[in-house]
């Protein structure tokens, strides 16, 4: 072998060896503005303080997670930084106010009741940019907590909810994906929540599900869809159901059990089942001049103005005065 080809095959391995340094997975953990790494993120929780943004490097860590402090955790994205705890109880539990968690996947948990990927039980927290999924109970758990932030994550396939609300108020829960879940979302003695822009489709109950004095929640531009129940308000009062579309669900919304004096109006029913709405009379079913559109609707509109002549019957008491005869546009 002549010296020019050894020198070759030598810059090949060396190059080969760096390449392979160079794409391994940094599973590091830093606190900011510290020159401090850990190995686990616990590690770095307990040594961080009020203020702090911890960086949680690309790799799967199994742990649990107990968050005491207003601090930051920021992961390298759902598909590159995991947090398996691989057994019962929950993964990350939050009890300070002001935490943030983004760019990181959360799953299996469960086998406790009440467990979840993440519970909260403080106000003011923003869980963004995240993925939770495959926990046994619950994906996301607030427990009394409120003004909590709960925007654009992937939240699916967890056996029981993917958001349950407990005695929580004033939250919002916004351009979500919430699929292949139990439930998509459960609420219970919870109000003034505002759900908006999430697609909430695919779960084995109940895409929304408000029960037991969840009164004053808005849900408005939502996609609600092949669930079995679109929604199901049972026991709670003046919620605001609007521009959602609710569609290819078993069932589309059902009000039961004293689920009454709520407002709904300009959302589009279409392809659902079984029946487009059921439930307690004493509902509101459009603002005074717009109601829904009712894909099974076969009134007229004689003077086209969009509003059909007659009401559509949804029941004993319960019509919608003022049936759009076209899908609404907000």
């Amino acid at each position: 072998m002549s010296w020019k080809v050894l020198v070759i095959l030598t810059a090949m391995m060396v190059i080969t060896s760096l390449s392979g340094c160079i794409n391994k997975p940094e599973k590091v953990v830093k606190i900011v503005g510290k020159k401090l790494t850990f190995e686990s993120i616990s590690e770095a929780i307990e040594k961080a303080t009020d203020g702090d943004v911890i960086l949680i490097g690309e790799g799967t860590y199994h742990e649990k997670l107990k968050i005491n402090k207003t601090i930051t955790l920021k992961g390298k994205g759902p598909d590159r930084t995991i947090i398996d705890s691989e057994g019962p109880g929950c993964i990350i539990y939050i009890t300070a106010d002001w935490v943030n968690i983004t760019g990181i996947a959360v799953t299996s948990s469960g086998e406790k009741t009440a467990s979840a990927g993440i519970w909260i039980k403080s106000n003011n927290n923003t869980i963004a940019n995240n993925k939770i999924s495959g926990n046994i109970e619950n994906a996301i758990y607030l427990q009394t907590a409120h003004w909590n932030n709960i925007t654009n994550n992937e939240i699916s396939e967890n056996k029981a909810r993917g958001i349950y609300l407990y005695s929580s108020s004033n939250n919002t829960i916004s351009f979500n994906l919430i699929t292949g879940n139990g439930e998509g979302i459960y609420g219970r003695y919870s109000t003034n929540n505002s759900i908006f822009s999430n697609t909430i489709s695919s779960n084995t109950l109940h895409g929304i599900y408000f029960t037991t004095f969840s009164n004053n929640n808005i849900i408005r531009d939502n996609v609600i869809s092949h669930n079995n129940y679109g929604l199901w308000i049972k026991a709670s009062q003046h919620n605001l159901i609007v521009s959602n579309l609710i569609a290819s669900n078993q069932k589309g919304i059902y009000f039961c059990c004293n689920g009454k004096n709520n407002l709904v109006y300009n959302n589009i029913f279409m392809n659902n089942t079984e029946w487009n709405a059921k439930g307690y009379p004493i509902n509101q079913w459009d603002n005074g001049s717009s109601g829904n559109y009712w894909d099974d609707y076969n009134g007229t509109d004689a003077d086209g103005d969009g509003i059909g002549d007659t009401p559509y019957i949804i029941g004993e008491g319960n019509e919608d005065r003022y049936p759009l005869m076209r899908p609404h546009s907000s």
